[in-house]
């Protein structure tokens, strides 16, 4: 199911050359827009970002302290089939605190060792586990789930694997929606699609959040 899957994302039409994508686009908390406890939807959509805590907002970028401080979309316009991209960094590191959450179970989490992130859903697994990004340093996440499958690119390297197909519904970055898990990293953007992106649409993705 895992090949199957796979490959019907490898089958799409390619992504433009360059850029951010702006099709199917739900959410985007663009770098250097957050104020006071907003960090407003560039997307045109409407749905801002919560931030919760008073995190340390900066010329280009949100950095949460991992306790007290995380950030909530009610309704991200996610479900089951999704793409996430963030620009980020792992401050520091933590087993099991959240760097985005969804609704119920669905959360991306840094996972068993560091600095591996791994997709966790309702049976607890870590599926697609990812080590590319270094504590202390930025690096640019994208993460596509389509049906039971998913897969983790991190500053182009990629990991996939099977998943639940659990929903996302709501957002949270930085901890649970209610604060629970929380993270200490540094945010300059975020992108959320309602499609599972192909590896090209991916790598326009990642390249263009390295340029941030």
């Amino acid at each position: 199911m895992l090949g199957l899957a796979i490959d019907v994302w490898r089958q799409q039409p390619a992504a433009a050359t360059g850029g951010i994508i702006a099709a199917n686009r739900q959410v985007w908390l663009k770098k250097g827009t957050a104020s006071g406890a907003t960090w407003p939807d560039a997307s045109g959509n409407a749905r801002d970002m919560t931030l919760v805590g008073s995190p340390t907002i900066g010329a280009s970028s949100v950095t949460f302290n991992g306790t007290t401080q995380y950030g909530t979309i009610a309704a991200s316009g996610l479900a089951v089939t999704c793409s996430i991209y963030l620009r980020f960094k792992q401050v520091a590191w933590a087993a099991n605190a959240r760097i985005v959450s969804g609704s119920t179970t669905a959360r991306l989490i840094q996972s068993a060792s560091s600095p591996n992130i791994a997709l966790v859903d309702s049976d607890a697994t870590p599926y697609a586990t990812n080590g590319n990004a270094a504590v202390g340093a930025f690096a640019s996440l994208g993460f596509a789930q389509s049906g039971g499958s998913s897969v983790i690119n991190i500053n182009g390297t990629e990991t996939a694997d099977v998943a639940v197909g659990d929903s996302w519904g709501a957002f949270a970055l930085a901890a649970t929606s209610a604060g629970a898990s929380p993270s200490n990293i540094e945010v300059v953007e975020v992108v959320l699609y309602d499609v599972a992106h192909s590896p090209a649409e991916r790598t326009q993705m990642i390249t263009y959040m390295g340029t941030l």
